[in-house]
């Protein structure tokens, strides 16, 4: 199966799981959301928040701050290290030049279109559609041996 095979079915796909974001949440809810965590800077975005829910820092201290090393590793904050993330996205890059090219980046635009135009989201069309390329990536690598 080829990544313009993915996005097709992910396209013609009628279950939630490939929606957009905006899709995945009721508009109903949008106006009580106010913070974005974006996996990029997930690490940098997890501190803001958790230093918005206590000013002190003491919020961060206890739950941001440390125990989320891997197993065994050693101590870190959350989302400090992007080893796994990386493994998940292949956000070195490589997944992208071998499996994306312009059409497929269009195809995914159009898939996604709701979430960059999305005020809140704050996202730029490029940075929807490496992300957005990344996550649909991610989530068929489990299904498709050698993808």
């Amino acid at each position: 199966m080829t990544f313009q095979e993915v996005v097709t079915f992910a396209k013609n796909c009628p279950d939630p799981h490939w929606n957009s974001q905006k899709q995945r949440l009721d508009d109903k809810f949008w106006p009580y959301k106010s913070f974005v965590v974006r996996l990029e800077s997930a690490h940098e975005d997890m501190k803001k928040l958790m230093m918005r829910v206590d000013s002190t820092g003491r919020f961060w201290d206890k739950y941001g701050a440390t125990r989320w090393g891997p197993p065994g590793g050693p101590d870190e904050e959350i989302f400090e290290s992007l080893s796994m993330v990386k493994h998940a996205t292949s956000i070195d890059g490589s997944a992208g030049k071998t499996h994306y090219n312009s059409i497929i980046s269009w195809m995914v635009e159009r898939l996604y279109v709701e979430d960059y135009e999305f005020e809140l989201f704050g996202l730029g069309r490029m940075h929807v559609i490496t992300a957005a390329a990344c996550w649909l990536f991610s989530k068929f690598q489990a299904f498709v041996p050698g993808l």
